[in-house]
């Protein structure tokens, strides 16, 4: 759709009814978490795709239900939240699984700085992930550190 809206010398009637077809197309797009998510996304392509005729943009405007437009910043905004949020669970599973992987090697030994130094530098998830199993199945902290190949 929006490769239509590219396309050089795209109408302002072809800009308007592909932004129709795309908003309701929106309305049932799975690939974004929630509704502000679907409405920056929309404010983003009304800003791209500007209709230049009047009658057709207040046609489009009365179609979508005369909604408050945002700002470019605002949309900006709302999806830096957004990133933050999620950078701040992935950080929260990060730190949790470096405190689970210290809980089953204290089960079965002490655990010395060298260790804490090498879990404190691996911010992978998948990795840790990975050492998480490890620590569970070992029954040392040798075999752990033998097995997590260090």
């Amino acid at each position: 759709m929006a490769k239509e809206l590219l396309k050089l010398g795209a109408s302002d009637k072809e800009i308007y009814e592909a932004k129709i077809k795309l908003a309701n197309e929106l309305s049932n797009y799975d690939k974004v978490k929630n509704n502000d998510q679907i409405k920056a996304l929309v404010y983003f392509l009304e800003y791209l795709f500007l209709i230049q005729d009047e009658e057709l943009e207040k046609r489009y405007k009365e179609f979508k239900g005369g909604k408050i437009k945002m700002t470019v910043d605002e949309v900006r905004d709302m999806y830096n939240i957004q990133k933050g949020k999620e950078e701040g669970i992935e950080e929260g599973k990060i730190e949790e699984s470096k405190k689970s992987i210290v809980d089953f090697l204290l089960d079965i030994g002490l655990v010395n700085e060298s260790i804490m130094n090498i879990l404190e530098k691996e911010n992978n998830l998948e990795t840790l992930r990975m050492w998480n199993k490890i620590a569970a199945r070992s029954s040392s902290i040798e075999e752990f550190i033998e097995k997590i190949n260090l």
